[in-house]
């Protein structure tokens, strides 16, 4: 009949990775590059790019070397911090200057 669970391809699997990076970015155009505050932790959101076949999250804080960007999975960064919502953390930046 009807095959519910059909293995995706690898290439297919990886246009579904690409689409959602896509999709990511151009969701959150306005606040890459920009500082964004979550709680107390304040950092600049630098985008968001695929290691190892996961989406991550790029940001820079005050602890990191010049040319460190930390590469956090999107399912961790949101473990970590409670939200995923970039456009929110940017306007908190913005209320907290």
């Amino acid at each position: 009949m009807f095959n519910l669970f059909k293995k995706k391809s690898k290439e297919e699997k990886e246009k579904d990775l690409q689409a959602k990076l896509i999709a990511l970015r151009v969701k959150y155009a306005d606040e890459i590059n920009s500082y964004c505050k979550i709680g107390s932790h304040i950092f600049i959101f630098t985008g968001f790019s695929i290691v190892d076949n996961k989406i991550v999250v790029n940001y820079k804080d005050e602890k990191v070397a010049a040319d460190y960007v930390y590469n956090t999975p999107l399912s961790w960064f949101n473990i970590i911090y409670n939200t995923l919502d970039f456009k929110k953390a940017r306007y908190n930046f913005i209320l907290f200057k």
